[in-house]
């Protein structure tokens, strides 16, 4: 039974999806390609529609994925990951968004600094590679 089931519903799944989709990166390509490299090619059990090519390092994977995912929905609906989460959520909810028009003001200004930035320092780049040599009495 989930801890205060309806209250921060959105930030446990998306928590939780974000979490299982890791662990899958994981399991699925880590761990299956280790378990082959260690152990050497496997038998295949037979071709699958989502699963593809079944073999035992990808069965172990699966397994291991499963496992994860339940104990990160347990870790997720404890009490105390479940407080946290909700509150997360409740504040998040506070947060005044910018609107479409002071986002890209906002972009706009960001990329008009890097540019000015960008061309002050291939400026002074190319200024020092320039004086530098001479200074230093090398040939340039």
């Amino acid at each position: 039974m989930a801890y205060k089931k309806e209250h921060g519903r959105y930030a446990r799944l998306a928590s939780l999806w974000a979490l299982v989709l890791l662990l899958a990166y994981g399991c699925l390509g880590s761990l299956v390609s280790s378990l082959r490299g260690w152990w050497g090619p496997f038998p295949s059990w037979g071709s699958y529609p989502v699963v593809g090519e079944l073999d035992l390092a990808k069965l172990v994977g699966i397994g291991a994925l499963l496992a994860g995912a339940y104990l990160l929905h347990r870790i997720l609906n404890a009490p105390r990951s479940a407080d946290m989460l909700i509150e997360t959520e409740l504040e998040l909810r506070k947060v005044t968004w910018p609107t479409s028009k002071e986002t890209w003001t906002g972009a706009i200004a960001v990329l008009f600094t890097v540019v000015v930035l960008l061309l002050f320092l291939w400026g002074a780049d190319l200024l020092l590679t320039y004086f530098v040599p001479k200074l230093m009495g090398g040939a340039a």
